[in-house]
């Protein structure tokens, strides 16, 4: 069902990330619903920007045409879940998207590390560092 209150719902989604997938299972990506409307994390010309309007989360392609419907949004604890039709595909859901949920504590630097080096970021930065390290020391 549509969320009760757009307002509260953009707000809601701004900064949020999410894994994009079908209903069947099949995961497309992970992307964050930017607060200035723009979509980042994932690259492609179908989801390139999202709105809300009547309570229903919009994704639009990069000629601003709607892509994807989200009329169902769930929420798990603070955590959302959102299902939508893909409009090129027809009514019924057809797209999903699931919150990852960060830690709160989580630092900018640990989320950017994720994001480049995955979920061991850190481990992998450091062993760039000491590799670094090691090839100047014996030079």
């Amino acid at each position: 069902m549509p969320y009760n209150d757009g307002i509260k719902l953009a707000d809601e989604l701004k900064g949020r990330t999410f894994r994009f997938g079908r209903v069947d299972g099949t995961t497309i990506g992970e992307l964050t619903l930017m607060p200035n409307g723009a979509i980042s994390g994932y690259k492609n010309r179908n989801e390139s920007s999202w709105s809300v309007k009547d309570g229903k989360l919009l994704f639009h392609d990069t000629e601003h045409s709607v892509t994807t419907i989200f009329n169902e949004v769930r929420q798990d604890g603070s955590a959302y879940v959102l299902y939508g039709d893909y409009v090129l595909q027809g009514e019924g859901p057809w797209h999903i998207l699931t919150e990852i949920a960060r830690a709160p504590h989580e630092s900018v630097i640990t989320q950017l590390m994720s994001e480049l080096y995955g979920d061991d970021g850190l481990f992998v930065m450091l062993m760039q560092v000491i590799r670094t390290t090691v090839i100047h020391i014996r030079i």
